[in-house]
Order: C-alpha cells, then sequence, then structure tokens
C-alpha cells in the first residue's frame, strides 16, 4: 500500500472541498460531480457510486443543501453495507476512505 493511505486520504477529503469550491447559482449538479470524479481520476482512484452526495430536506427548492459524501477507494465500486446500516466497505475489501461535508445556500433559485 506504501503511499496510498495517505494520498487516499488527501484526495478523499480535498473531493468535497472542490466541490463545494465552484457551488454557484446557475452551476449544475452535474458538473459539481463532474469535479469531483475528475479529482478522484487524477490520483486513479475510483468512486463508489452508492456514496456519492444528495439534497437534504424538504426545503430543497427554497434553501439549497447539499451534502457531498464521496467514498474513494483503489478496489471494487461495489458496496457491502454492515448490520448497522452505515458501516461500509468495498466488495473486495480494497482500502477505501469515505468523506463528507454539507454546504447550504439560501440565494440559489
Amino acid at each position: 500500500m506504501g503511499n496510498t493511505v495517505p494520498c487516499n486520504l488527501n484526495v478523499t477529503g480535498e473531493c468535497p472541498d472542490k466541490a463545494i469550491s465552484i457551488c454557484a447559482p446557475g452551476v449544475e449538479v452535474k458538473r459539481i460531480g463532474r469535479t469531483i470524479q475528475d479529482h478522484a481520476d487524477k490520483f486513479k482512484f475510483s468512486i463508489v457510486r452508492h456514496f456519492v452526495g444528495h439534497g437534504v430536506g424538504e426545503l430543497f427548492h427554497e434553501l439549497v443543501v447539499l451534502h457531498f459524501q464521496p467514498m474513494l477507494t483503489v478496489g471494487s465500486i461495489d458496496p457491502v453495507i454492515w448490520f448497522d446500516d452505515w458501516a461500509a466497505v468495498t466488495e473486495d475489501s480494497s482500502l477505501s476512505v469515505r468523506a463528507q461535508d454539507t454546504v447550504y445556500n439560501r440565494r440559489w433559485p
């Protein structure tokens, strides 16, 4: 594994930061996702697509709240959710890291 562990930790943590940095009125959600994907690709990590992000709450249309939760891995992108319905690993138990961050803006349409 060598230097993969600190790199995976850093890159995974940077993904939400990069996504948040481009959030603004008129920015399409797919561009935000592409920003995360491009950053992971640059370091040759795969994204577990089950954990990418979502809108939050019933006020989504009046108050934009986005929750980013990328899970980057060096192996399989297929997740296995543990019995507690919270913890997750990849199907092949490869090195994986999951980060979470939330952003909201009252001025978005």
